[in-house]
């Protein structure tokens, strides 16, 4: 009787410290976000196959100024370096956008460097013969 005693004990012992870790451990869950960040790790989206300087939606920074009363934006720069088609919008009745840059609007103010410059480098075409 001694001998199932001793092992009782040891056996509800056992189950004890289960139950117990058990709880400790579904206590721990609950409460370490509370005090700690947990790290979930983010995938990256997927690369295009274009090349950036392809997309067609993507245009550049292009300085001008809305003027109410204007269909088109007036440019604060000039646009002579860049393709047309980096600007954003285009004007049908006039192909040209001289008309629309406040550079040319008085004479010789483009030669005094008081707009910004816009440079535009394409990127290097590749043979592949």
């Amino acid at each position: 009787s001694q001998d199932f005693c001793s092992l009782y004990g040891w056996t509800s012992l056992v189950i004890v410290c289960c139950v117990l870790g058990i709880f400790v451990n579904a206590l721990r869950k609950r409460i370490t976000p509370i005090f700690f960040r947990v790290y979930e790790r983010h995938t990256l989206p997927e690369r295009p196959s274009e090349p950036f300087s392809k997309i067609p939606s993507i245009c550049a920074y292009v300085p001008q100024a809305l003027i109410p009363g204007h269909l088109f934006p007036v440019l604060l720069c000039d646009v002579s370096n860049i393709s047309p088609d980096i600007i954003g919008w285009e004007d049908p009745q006039q192909p040209s956008y001289r008309l629309h840059s406040a550079i040319y609007d008085l004479p010789g103010l483009d030669e005094r460097n008081v707009f910004s410059f816009i440079h535009q480098w394409p990127p290097a075409t590749t043979n592949s013969d």
